[in-house]
């Protein structure tokens, strides 16, 4: 409530801080601009009459303004003949708002006011100023811009809110005007409500109804729009003046703040949160009021605006032409016109205009334009350019389609080539025309620095066309003899020759007989007619052909009957295929025969290029009958080593394999590699590559065991022996049983003898010496804190331990046992001879702190709320016993009769049950 209470009272503050009002009649200020034209580096008056009136005699001080246009460092307002106003005194140009204030030192009245408004005068320090500068007049200290009749205003407070700066430009008054926190929707508002501001401060625009989505929430309804979309790198519908890297969104910042100077764009934007920040650049400096443009606002006379208009040249463009006439000259100006002179220094211009047509010249002149200011002003040259002439052209021809070169000279310049649709093709006094078909006529003319002659002149270039051979008629025969080869031409006559170029014709005529030829021999033609040849020679070939020979042949067979597939190669040409009755078969290098079953010859010859081998050839496809396996003879042995195994076959070789199909011999026997286990081979017989399906042979190894195995017995159990080869006869001592396994249950010696079952005598002896273990007998577990060691009576080193009954280890000792109840076992490392028994871990503490903090205030035995027989005494150092502990009562508080013990060292003795031997200890009581 309090700081409801404070808030009201700031904004009430605020409200009276910020409104401005007359008590009397407003006054009014009427200003006319000074028209001249502004001049590099002069002092101008920014008005030639000035009116106040002041029916209330209240006006103090006068504001005046660079309102548009300013450029910070250049642009200054002074007042000229201060000394003719004492009434006045003048602040020094505040060259960041652009602005002069002038007061009255006591006394000054309107027309003081209006005499010293009329002395005040602008000056720019470039040497190239341009632009046109908007200056107000105002009562009131607001920045004043005309473009809208708008006021601005900085308001000072240092930390203030956004929301309360909203409110307190609300509460604002400017002589009637309705204030709210500035609406800048230009160039112009930015740059005087914020780079001409004395300060700054919080504006109207916010995201806070829609992320991202900045709009003017403050002012008349017509500028409350949308001006941003999006983040740093979002776009404006319309204008908007953020920094760089702005709006970032860094925090919740959802309202709008003129940067403080110095950090980035002058007057540029950044995004804040509600309250800113603490201190420095971000912290909020006041707020930017803006008076205008609300309903019932009232219509104020309070400021007055003029202009000065700052021309200068921006560009000039030189003309020329051919030969004498008039030149058009061109100049921008930045504002006004240009005028334009004969001379450097004339007064009175030739014309007024950004064109100027110059008289009929007959020579390169010159000529002057400013833009009012004689001091910027500027050469432009009109120039007069002489037209060449064509003075000589050399036409050119040649035979056939192609390029040529056709020449011409101008009197100066160059030479510009154009063929008949007036398309300029090249420049220069030698011209290669494209490749041409027909005689064409080109034109040329000639230009020098952008004149032209005034007429084309044609020049030919001739097409004569070559006759060509329209056809040719190669000859060719086989071995050696002549050849007659013929052609046609287009036109003219044809002539015969022995190379491609050059030498000497052989004959003329449509047709040519060679020589006795044993090659084949090229000959060439071409034809003549007008003086043109045609322009190669066309080769005919007088082809020798040589009769082909068959170079080899490849027989094939066949198993029992089929198709046999036989083949030969020929020194050139094709393989013709022919039965004994001399039919033709087939053609091709080889020949498939149909289903044979006897052995059949078959004849070849070759043929190339209508050239036959003069004798055939025989080629015999022959027929196999496939062998069968008649016998195989299989082998046994005793343990291991080779076999000799036999098989014989209808007819041809015998071939063995592996079961794998590796080929391991040849012949009638085969002696296995050293064996330890009965394997099975196969075996075919082949002739050629006809083969029988392989048959099965077994070589058979009986091992042989001799060897004596020790067997453990678990007490009162039953276990087996096995002979461990099987497929055998067996015979076992002492009981006499034939089986491969027996079972038995009692200790002792027992034999089996094995036999093989056929007639190879393979005979071992196997013994089985079977052991008892005694049962373990646990005589005691000692427990130190979490380790145990488990002792027997009879110990033994096949015993194996566990405390769990699954993970069983050699060692009899485990430590890191949690607390409480467990078993320990004991076996024989065969599983037998299983016992338990159950022992305890016990949590006895090593200290404890009876302070009352709820953490080890009593020292307890747990465990032995499991015996309820245990009892334990505790006894200080001197042997005293303090308290009897027991199953139901096992804790100590640290007290003896009710009375605190000192900090101490003390002992116990702990008795669980007659079965479990007594424990004692000491532990520490600390305070």
């Amino acid at each position: 409530m309090k700081n409801y209470i404070f808030l009201k009272i700031v904004i009430v503050v605020l409200f009276l801080v910020s409104n401005v009002f007359y008590a009397g009649a407003q006054p009014i200020i009427t200003a006319t601009s000074n028209t001249s034209t502004y001049c590099i580096r002069t002092y101008t008056n920014i008005t030639t009459a000035v009116t106040i009136a002041d029916p209330s005699n209240e006006i103090t001080e006068i504001y005046i303004q660079i309102s548009a246009g300013y450029v910070n460092g250049q642009d200054q307002l002074i007042l000229n003949n201060s000394g003719s106003h004492p009434k006045i005194g003048i602040d020094p140009f505040n060259s960041s708002t652009g602005k002069l204030r002038l007061y009255s030192l006591g006394s000054a009245t309107a027309t003081d006011f209006e005499a010293a408004v009329e002395d005040i005068q602008f000056y720019n320090s470039s040497m190239f100023p341009s632009g046109t500068r908007s200056f107000s007049i105002t009562i009131g200290q607001a920045n004043y811009l005309p473009r809208n009749g708008h006021y601005y205003e900085f308001v000072p407070n240092l930390g203030i809110t956004w929301t309360d700066a909203k409110l307190a430009a609300e509460g604002s008054n400017y002589y009637g005007l309705q204030g709210y926190l500035a609406t800048l929707t230009a160039a112009d508002e930015a740059k005087i409500a914020g780079e001409q501001a004395s300060g700054a401060g919080w504006i109207g625009g916010s995201d806070a109804e829609t992320e991202g989505v900045w709009k003017w929430v403050t002012g008349p309804a017509e500028d409350r729009v949308v001006f941003w979309n999006g983040a740093v790198n979002g776009s404006s519908p319309n204008f908007s003046l953020w920094n760089n890297n702005e709006p970032n969104q860094s925090g919740n910042e959802d309202y709008a703040h003129i940067t403080a100077p110095g950090v980035g764009i002058k007057g540029s934007w950044n995004d804040l949160p509600n309250t800113g920040e603490a201190s420095g650049d971000y912290q909020p400096k006041g707020y930017i009021v803006e008076y205008g443009g609300m309903p019932g606002d009232p219509v104020l006379n309070i400021s007055a605006s003029t202009t000065i208009t700052i021309p200068r040249i921006e560009s000039t463009t030189p003309a020329s032409r051919c030969g004498s006439g008039s030149v058009t000259l061109q100049a921008s100006v930045s504002n006004g016109d240009a005028f334009w002179y004969s001379t450097p220094t004339s007064t009175t211009p030739l014309l007024i205009g950004n064109s100027y047509d110059t008289p009929y010249i007959t020579t390169n002149t010159t000529y002057y334009v400013d833009a009012g200011c004689i001091s910027n002003r500027t050469a432009v040259i009109a120039s007069i350019k002489t037209i060449p002439t064509v003075i000589s052209t050399t036409a050119n021809s040649r035979c056939d389609s192609g390029t040529l070169t056709l020449m011409a000279t101008a009197s100066e310049g160059n030479i510009q080539w154009y063929d008949s649709a007036g398309n300029l093709l090249a420049t220069g006094n030698l011209f290669t025309t494209p490749s041409i078909t027909a005689t064409t006529t080109y034109y040329v003319d000639a230009i020098a620095n952008g004149c032209t002659s005034p007429t084309k002149i044609a020049v030919i270039a001739t097409v004569n066309n070559s006759p060509a051979i329209t056809s040719t008629t190669p000859g060719s025969r086989c071995d050696s003899g002549t050849v007659t080869i013929g052609a046609t031409a287009s036109a003219g006559t044809l002539n015969w020759y022995g190379v491609a170029t050059g030498g000497m014709s052989l004959a003329t005529g449509i047709t040519f007989t060679t020589p006795n030829l044993t090659t084949s021999t090229t000959y060439y033609v071409d034809a003549t007619a007008d003086g043109c040849t045609s322009p190669t020679r066309t080769a005919i070939v007088a082809t020798m052909y040589t009769t082909p020979t068959i170079t080899s042949t490849s027989p094939a067979s066949v198993c029992d009957s089929g198709t046999v597939t036989l083949a030969a190669t020929a020194s050139a040409g094709n393989v013709q295929w022919y039965d004994s009755a001399g039919n033709l078969l087939a053609a091709g290098n080889s020949y498939a025969t149909p289903v044979i079953s006897a052995t059949t010859t078959y004849y070849l010859d070759a043929i190339a290029n209508g050239c036959t081998s003069p004798t055939r050839t025989a080629i015999v496809a022959t027929v196999n009958t496939t062998p069968s396996v008649t016998s195989v003879t299989p082998a046994y042995r005793c343990d291991y080593g080779t076999v000799t195994l036999q098989a014989t076959a209808s007819s041809g070789n015998i071939n063995w394999y592996d079961d794998a199909g590796n080929l391991l011999a040849t012949g009638n026997t085969f002696t296995t590699p050293v064996l330890d286990s009965t394997t099975t081979y196969f075996v075919d017989a082949a002739v050629s590559d006809c083969k029988s399906p392989k048959t099965s042979i077994t070589a058979t190894v009986y091992p042989i065991d001799k060897t004596n195995e020790e067997v453990l017995l678990c007490q009162g159990e039953t276990t087996t022996l096995d002979a461990s080869i099987s497929g055998m006869n067996y015979l076992w001592s002492p009981r006499g049983e034939t089986t491969q396994t027996i079972a038995i249950s009692t200790v002792g010696e027992y034999s089996v003898t094995i036999s093989s079952p056929t007639i190879v005598s393979c005979d071992s002896q196997k013994i089985f010496d079977v052991i008892e273990h005694p049962e373990p007998i646990i005589s005691s577990i000692a427990v130190e804190e979490n380790s145990i060691t488990i002792e027997l009576a009879n110990a033994e080193s096949y015993y194996e331990y566990s405390i769990n009954g699954e993970d069983f280890q050699v060692s009899n000792q485990f430590s890191h046992i949690q607390t409480g109840q467990h078993t320990a076992f004991v076996r024989d490392n065969n599983g037998c001879n299983l016992v338990a028994q159950d022992f305890t871990i016990f949590t006895i503490a090593k200290f404890f702190t009876p302070n009352f903090d709820g953490f080890n205030d009593v020292w307890e035995i747990r465990e032995m709320q499991d015996y309820p027989n245990a009892r334990a005494q505790i006894y200080d150092r001197y042997g005293k016993l303090i308290i009897d502990l027991t199953s139901y009562k096992y804790s100590w508080d640290g007290k003896f009769n009710n009375k605190i013990l000192p900090a101490d060292d003390y002992w116990y003795r702990l008795k669980l049950d007659a079965t479990i031997p007594e424990l004692t200890g000491h532990f520490t009581l600390k305070r």
